[in-house]
């Protein structure tokens, strides 16, 4: 099960990268971002609530709200990166 999870997340993630950068062409990178980050919260609300914590702090939502600013800051500056440069792969070498 582990394996195919990761599979699938490998795949899902890349998938979704390879579309960001292709719509970031067409669209302005932080509107992809910020669709990105929509188009996320219904499947991480879903899985907060099949998987709930024990007790959430008000730490944890500062903690938490601060890493989702970040990443959409990160995520907003990678689509806009991608909308301008070229989109390559990068793979190690079979050698």
């Amino acid at each position: 099960m582990t394996a195919l999870l990761a599979l699938l997340s490998a795949v899902f993630v890349g998938g979704a990268d390879f579309v960001g950068g292709v719509t970031s062409r067409r669209a302005n990178g932080i509107r992809v971002a910020a669709f990105v980050s929509a188009a996320g919260l219904p499947l991480a609300l879903a899985v907060a609530i099949v998987y709930p914590a024990e007790e959430v702090t008000s730490t944890d939502l500062f903690w938490s709200a601060l890493a989702g600013a970040f990443v959409a800051v990160g995520i907003g500056a990678f689509y806009l990166a991608m909308g301008r440069g070229l989109i390559s792969i990068v793979a190690p070498s079979p050698r």
